[in-house]
C-alpha cells in the first residue's frame, strides 16, 4: 500500500497545501490525467495503487543550508514521516512505499529508500509544486522499482557525461521531450496560471518494462505477459522471415482488456547478444499527445551475464536504440541491426496508423532494397477572379445563343510527395520536376510544360507555357506549389534514393528511382446561374431520350426447327455407334438424314 502524505513548512500558509479532495481525485485512475490514472493506463491496469490519504502535516526544514543532495533529501523525508507517526501512529508494517508532497518548492525531488519510524525499509517519491506531473510520475516509477532507459553517451547539464535517461518516448527518461500542457482540470492539481508544472503530461511508460518485470511491482500478476499482447518471434527467423502486426500503444490501451499485440520480442541469434523490443507510438488524446510522428520504437537489453543468464530480470537496464519513422521526412520503413544480424522492415500501415504490418529476418535480407511513392496530397486554393463578362453562347445544341455572363477563376496548386526507403542505413533523396533537381536549386523554379490558357469563354488547345513552382524538400518529402493560371498542368516528378552514410560501403548500397506525375487545375471558367440553369435542363432532356430508347426489350430466342422426329430406336442406335465407331457413326448420321429429308444439323439435335 501506499502512504500519501503532504507537509508544508511553517511559513508556508494551508491554502497552498492540496485539499484532501484534490489529493483523493489525484489518486483516482477514473480520471483522466490522475497520477493513479497514468499509472492504470501504462501498465493495463496491472500496477497496485491502494493508497492511504493521512492529514497534512507542519513540519520545520530540517536541512542545514538547503542542501541539494541525498542526505538533505533524508532528512526531510525522516522529518515528514515521523510528524505523520506522531500525528497518526499508522502501522507502517502495512505500507511498501510513500508519495509525499511538499507545499512549497524544496530544490528536491526524487526518490529513494528511507526508514520508516518503526525501523522498516520504505521508498518514496518525494516531489513539490514546481515539479512537473510528468517528473513525479517518473518519481513513482521508481518507488515501484523501475530506473531510466539507456541511450547514447552524452554531456548533461552538469558537465556528466552519461548514457541515462536515454529514452524520449517514456516517462522514465523523459524531460520535456514529448511533453505537452493539458488544459486545466478543476478536479485535478494545477488549475492556476497559464503553464502550471502539474498540467505538463509525458509519454506512456513502455511496455518492455512490464514484460521484463514480471511478477514485480508493476506487474504484480504477470498478467501483461500474455501471447495475445507479446508476440516473441522465434529464432528461426533468421533463415525464414517472420511477419507480425504491431498495434499502436493507445490503440491497445483502449481496447483493453480485449488484448491485442503491443509488444514483439527480438530474440538474439548471436550468443550473448541482444533482445531487442518494438513497439508502436503515436499521437494519442491522452499520455502521448506530445509524439510528433508516428514511430516504431526500438529498445534493447542483454539478459546474458558472463556464461549465463541474468539471475535477477528486474535488475537489466533497457536501451533506447532508435526508430523506423513512419510519417517523418528523414530516415528508412527498416531497421538494420549490424550487430544483430537482422533487419526489421515495414510492409504495411494503416491509414491512421493504429497498426503496421512487420517483417523481421536475419542474414542477407537488409539487401532487399526498395523505394516507394505515396499517393499525393493536393490542396488547390483560390488565387484570384476576372470580372464578369458577357458572352454570346448556347449551352447545348438544342438551345438558341443567347447572352449570359461568365468570370474566369485562378488558383495555386500545393502538393506533398512523401517517398518511403527501406535497405539504406542513411538514405539520401534527390528530387527532380520535369528532369530539374531540386536539390541544387534555388526556390522558385519556372518551367516549360504544356498546359491550356483561356481564350475568353474557352479554355484553348493544349500549348507550351511557364509555370512556377516554390518548392520545399525535407528528405524523404517534397512540398512544391504550382502557380500560373493555367489548365491540364501536368509535371513528371522523379525521386532517388542512395546511400551516403559514410560508415558501410556505398556499392553494396544501389541507387533506386521512382517517376510519378502530378496534376494542377490553376484556371476554371465559372458561368452565371442561367446558364448553368439551362445547361443542366439541356442535360436532362438528352438523359431523357436516351432513356426512352435504349429500355431493353427482350425477345425470345429462336429455335431451330428439328425437322421431322426421328424414333427413339434409331436415336439409340446413332448414339450407340458414337461410341463404339465414331467414323461409321458419321456414314450413318448422313444416310439418316437423307432418308428422313432433313440435314445433318437436324439429326444431331435430336440426339
Amino acid at each position: 500500500m501506499i502512504a500519501f502524505m503532504r507537509a508544508r513548512f511553517p511559513g508556508t500558509p494551508a491554502s497552498a497545501v492540496w485539499s484532501d479532495t484534490v489529493a483523493r481525485n489525484w489518486m483516482d485512475p477514473a480520471i483522466p490525467f490522475s497520477m493513479a490514472n497514468y499509472w492504470k493506463v501504462s501498465t493495463f491496469q496491472q500496477i497496485d495503487l491502494s493508497y492511504f490519504l493521512f492529514p497534512a502535516v507542519v513540519v520545520k526544514d530540517p536541512r542545514k543550508g538547503q542542501a541539494d543532495d541525498a542526505d538533505a533529501r533524508d532528512q526531510l523525508v525522516r522529518a515528514v514521516l515521523n510528524e505523520v507517526n506522531r500525528v497518526s501512529k499508522p502501522d507502517w508494517d502495512l505500507f511498501d512505499r510513500c508519495i509525499i508532497f511538499f507545499a512549497q518548492p524544496t530544490t528536491l525531488f526524487g526518490g529513494g529508500t528511507h526508514f520508516a519510524p518503526n525501523g522498516k525499509l520504505i521508498t518514496s517519491a518525494v516531489f513539490d509544486v514546481a515539479s512537473g506531473f510528468d517528473q513525479v510520475c517518473q518519481e513513482v516509477g521508481h518507488a515501484f522499482g523501475l530506473q531510466h532507459e539507456l541511450g547514447a553517451w552524452y554531456y548533461d547539464n552538469y558537465g556528466n557525461y552519461t548514457n541515462e535517461y536515454g529514452c524520449p518516448y517514456s516517462v522514465m527518461s523523459a524531460d520535456a521531450d514529448l511533453s505537452f500542457t493539458r488544459a486545466p482540470d478543476p478536479r485535478l492539481p494545477g488549475v492556476a496560471g497559464p503553464s502550471n508544472p502539474q498540467r505538463v503530461i509525458g509519454p506512456y511508460l513502455p511496455t518492455v518494462h512490464l514484460y521484463i518485470n514480471q511478477y514485480q511491482a508493476v506487474n504484480p500478476n504477470g498478467t501483461f505477459n500474455h501471447p495475445d499482447s507479446v508476440t516473441y518471434l522465434p529464432v528461426t527467423y533468421e533463415h525464414t522471415p517472420a511477419s507480425v502486426r504491431l498495434v499502436a500503444r493507445d490503440a491497445a490501451i483502449a481496447a483493453w482488456p480485449s488484448r491485442r499485440t503491443v509488444l514483439v520480442v527480438v530474440p538474439p541469434i548471436i550468443a550473448g547478444g541482444d533482445t531487442h523490443f518494438l513497439e508502436l507510438r503515436r499521437r494519442d488524446g491522452l499520455y502521448d499527445g506530445g509524439i510528433g510522428n508516428a514511430s516504431i520504437i526500438i529498445l534493447a537489453a542483454n539478459f546474458f551475464a558472463g556464461n549465463g543468464a541474468v539471475p535477477n530480470p528486474n535488475t537489466i537496464r533497457i536501451r533506447y536504440v532508435d526508430r523506423i519513422d513512419l510519417e517523418g521526412v528523414e530516415g528508412d520503413l527498416d531497421y538494420h541491426s549490424f550487430s544483430g544480424r537482422f533487419v526489421v522492415r515495414v510492409s504495411r500501415t494503416d491509414d491512421d496508423f493504429a497498426a503496421v504490418n512487420l517483417t523481421v529476418a536475419g542474414g542477407n535480407a537488409w539487401q532487399s532494397f526498395s523505394l516507394t511513392l505515396d499517393n499525393p496530397v493536393t490542396n488547390r486554393a483560390p488565387a484570384g477572379s476576372s470580372p464578369w463578362v458577357a458572352a454570346t453562347v448556347a449551352p447545348c445544341p438544342l438551345y438558341p445563343k443567347r447572352e449570359y455572363s461568365y468570370r474566369v477563376n485562378t488558383f495555386e496548386t500545393f502538393q506533398v510527395l512523401r517517398a518511403h526507403s527501406s535497405g539504406y542505413e542513411k538514405p539520401d533523396y534527390s528530387w527532380y520536376l520535369e528532369n530539374v533537381l531540386l536539390n541544387s536549386t534555388a526556390s522558385p523554379v519556372a518551367l516549360d510544360v504544356p498546359c491550356r490558357d483561356a481564350s475568353g469563354h474557352e479554355i484553348g488547345s493544349p500549348a507550351v507555357h511557364r509555370v512556377h513552382c516554390t518548392f520545399k524538400i525535407e528528405g524523404g518529402r517534397l512540398e512544391f506549389n504550382t502557380t500560373g493560371a493555367f489548365a491540364d498542368i501536368t509535371l513528371t516528378v522523379r525521386v532517388v534514393v542512395s546511400e551516403s552514410s559514410s560508415e558501410v560501403m556505398q556499392n553494396y548500397y544501389p541507387d533506386r528511382s521512382l517517376f510519378t506525375s502530378v496534376r494542377a487545375e490553376n484556371l476554371a471558367i465559372e458561368w452565371d446561374s442561367h446558364y448553368e440553369e439551362d445547361k443542366r435542363r439541356c442535360k436532362k432532356i438528352f438523359v431523357d431520350i436516351d432513356r426512352r430508347f435504349s429500355e431493353s426489350r427482350t425477345s425470345p430466342v429462336p429455335i431451330p426447327d428439328p425437322g421431322p422426329r426421328l424414333d427413339d430406336r434409331t436415336v439409340a442406335v446413332l448414339q450407340s455407334l458414337i461410341q463404339s465407331n465414331p467414323a461409321a457413326a458419321s456414314a450413318a448420321i448422313d444416310a439418316v438424314a437423307q432418308v428422313a429429308g432433313i440435314s445433318r444439323l437436324q439429326v444431331l439435335m435430336q440426339m
